[in-house]
């Protein structure tokens, strides 16, 4: 299986809390959450920069992660149905971004 936490059990609503959680720390000032018919497709957060206060989106593709699991599913590389559900997509996603990019740390420059 090629995506990271495919085997997530964890809310989308946890991860993102605990990247709401890290941003602050590393020092943005607001944090946004996008939502499309109810469920989070992705932040956006603003940080001081060097340049001034900086805005940054981070997109979440659930459609995206949903095919590759169905994908795989197909292809012999998963064993549970559970893993084709838009839900469990949507956790995937949200927990793949965190582990891979939420590494934010304060400057102190």
């Amino acid at each position: 299986m090629g995506l990271l936490n495919y085997t997530t059990t964890i809310a989308a609503s946890k991860t993102i809390g605990e990247m709401q959680d890290a941003l602050a720390k590393a020092g943005a000032s607001s944090i946004a959450v996008h939502y499309s018919d109810g469920s989070p497709t992705g932040l956006t957060f603003s940080l001081h920069t060097k340049y001034g206060p900086q805005l940054f989106t981070l997109p979440v593709d659930v459609a995206a992660v949903h095919s590759v699991l169905l994908k795989e599913r197909g292809s012999g590389g998963m064993s549970r149905a559970k893993f084709e559900s838009t839900g469990h997509a949507e956790r995937v996603a949200w927990r793949s971004w965190r582990s891979s990019r939420c590494r934010w740390q304060r400057s102190t420059r």
